[in-house]
């Protein structure tokens, strides 16, 4: 097993802030220079390097949020977690 120092980094990857907010204070997220909306934090317990991009809202956001990552840094997985739920408590799931 490789030393968690060199273990690659993965991507959490969210539309919001709102839906980021819990996985960025877990893992002690900070901003990542030249990116408004890419922050860098460590698993708790690890070295675990893992990114967390915010996207904006809608597919060409998620895109062009996407490209910039995978053009700037090494990651070798991207995971969306996605929110169970929605950002107006007037909204229902499904």
């Amino acid at each position: 097993m490789r030393p968690a120092e060199n273990r690659p980094t993965v991507a959490l990857v969210f539309a919001t802030q709102i839906e980021a907010e819990s996985a960025m204070q877990r893992l002690q997220a900070k901003p990542v220079d030249n990116f408004s909306r890419l922050f860098a934090g460590r698993h708790p317990g690890s070295a675990q390097n893992i990114l967390i991009l915010l996207t904006g809202m809608g597919p060409k956001a998620a895109y062009l949020a996407m490209n910039s990552l995978l053009n700037a840094q090494p990651v070798s997985k991207v995971i969306n977690p996605g929110v169970a739920g929605s950002l107006h408590s007037h909204l229902q799931i499904g």
